[in-house]
């Protein structure tokens, strides 16, 4: 099933890359791997009378969490492809480094939080400020 994919590969990882697909087992690389092979996969396909032509990969973080948004030098220890990366964005990582520039216009991201703002005045918006901001 995967096959198809050496040719149209949605990733910076071939012959002449220093990066290489276990370069992509730190999270959430690895979660954001998973994600874009299911879409490639399973796209375009007809859901009842609906047709899915093209796909999305969203990737949310909260913008304090540094931890995660940051690609920190311990978290490039079993991932040598990535050390030239360390301190940068993690977002920018994945879309400038790991992704294929053909790829790229299918991903985007940003923070959840900051998202809260674009809600409209609601209970939802109160309740989601009060359990996670």
């Amino acid at each position: 099933m995967l096959s198809h994919l050496r040719r149209n590969n949605p990733f910076n990882i071939n012959d002449k890359s220093q990066l290489g697909l276990y370069d992509l087992g730190y999270e959430p690389f690895y979660q954001l791997l998973r994600i874009t092979l299911l879409a490639r996969i399973t796209t375009p396909i007809k859901i009842k009378d609906y047709l899915v032509e093209d796909y999305r990969v969203l990737h949310l973080t909260h913008s304090h969490n540094k931890k995660l948004n940051i690609l920190a030098e311990k978290h490039t220890i079993n991932t040598p492809g990535l050390r030239n990366e360390t301190g940068k964005q993690l977002h920018d990582v994945w879309a400038n480094t790991i992704l294929s520039p053909a790829e790229r216009n299918h991903f985007k991201s940003g923070y959840w939080d900051k998202c809260l703002d674009r809600l409209t005045d609601s209970k939802l918006k109160q309740y989601l400020i009060e359990r996670y901001y």
